[in-house]
């Protein structure tokens, strides 16, 4: 990496609480989203979704990333968009590089699933000087499956297959409403995972065993009275009943998730979303599930849970790869996203 001026400096601060869990800060960069620390001090990352944003005034800058080679960013420069694959190891990559000294702000955002492996930001370099971020207010929570994830969702489908190079985390409903409410994303979302039971009906490491982690699949948990988003939405119910209905009682297991969430969560406005895949008579049944959910917690006295319903509409004529949503019905499931949030917070 070329020396410049000013060089990123990792700084690191233990939380109060929570084994593992660590904070980073430098002035001019932010990690949107969750992260453990290496050995070295170094941020790691691996939820989709997750996003480093710089301010920084100068004509150069370059960000050193770690990787396995699987995963891929979407780069934002002054409002120019690019996609940036990475390369295995550690390389630098150069981001800006302008003829003229100006204030540039930059964003790389994780497109990728946290199986494809995580990425460790080493450092960042300008040849002048990182500014102070503006302080974004809102957050938004979603935990999900492949739809939350992005899976397939570039890829002209239904039948194409579904990976990597398609699989887009920003190009998803719950990104695209954060993005219209100027709010942070956190995405807890892991394509194949259900509430009870996964796509291939094994019905462990399911995906309330997974929203604790700094890092997916890693043991290192997160304080989640620390991060308190003004809304969550659990997304989950298309794997448990995309092969039949699932064994046991989806119903209650889906109020306990509801009431766990709430705990951690005490003044969030929660949301119990289903759609827009499955066949009709398991859409209808799940949805039928998640809205009696909701339903008992609002007569135990939370007034601050919903249901949201995604028709099976607003997939037609939008095809991701594997089945799964496209751009299009992605869009239309953010702006109904967008649009509620908007009406019950005031936004």
């Amino acid at each position: 990496m070329t020396p410049y001026a000013i060089a990123l400096m990792l700084v690191c601060f233990p939380y109060a609480q929570g084994a593992g869990a660590a904070e980073w800060k430098q002035p001019g960069v932010e990690i949107v989203g969750r992260y453990a620390l290496d050995a070295d001090g170094k941020p790691r990352f691996g939820w989709p979704g997750t996003a480093i944003r710089i301010q920084f005034r100068g004509s150069k800058l370059d960000v050193t990333l770690s990787d396995d080679g699987k995963n891929s960013y979407r780069v934002e420069v002054d409002g120019k968009d690019a996609t940036l694959q990475l390369k295995n190891g550690s390389h630098a990559y150069r981001l800006v590089d302008e003829g003229v000294e100006a204030v540039h702000h930059v964003r790389l955002t994780r497109r990728t699933e946290g199986y494809e492996g995580s990425t460790t930001l080493v450092g960042a370099s300008t040849d002048g000087s990182f500014l102070d971020l503006d302080r974004t207010i809102r957050k938004i929570t979603v935990i999900g499956d492949s739809i939350s994830a992005g899976f397939g969702v570039d890829g002209a489908g239904p039948e194409c297959e579904a990976g990597a190079a398609n699989g887009n985390q920003t190009a998803t409903y719950a990104a695209l409403a954060a993005r219209d409410l100027k709010a942070d994303l956190l995405a807890l979302a892991w394509s194949g995972r259900g509430l009870t039971q996964n796509y291939d009906r094994s019905k462990t490491q399911v995906m309330p065993d997974f929203i604790e982690q700094l890092v997916p699949g890693e043991p290192a948990r997160a304080v989640l009275a620390d991060e308190q988003p003004d809304v969550l939405i659990v997304h989950l119910g298309s794997n448990d009943y995309a092969r039949g209905a699932p064994e046991g009682d989806f119903r209650q297991a889906y109020v306990s998730f509801l009431e766990r969430i709430r705990r951690s969560f005490p003044k969030a406005q929660i949301y119990g979303a289903i759609g827009p895949m499955l066949a009709p008579e398991m859409l209808q049944l799940a949805r039928s599930a998640i809205e009696s959910a909701v339903a008992s917690r609002v007569a135990a006295g939370d007034t601050k849970v919903g249901a949201l319903f995604f028709p099976s509409e607003t997939i037609a004529q939008s095809w991701g790869c594997s089945w799964h949503p496209g751009k299009a019905a992605q869009q239309r499931m953010g702006a109904q996203l967008s649009e509620r949030i908007k009406r019950d917070m005031k936004w």
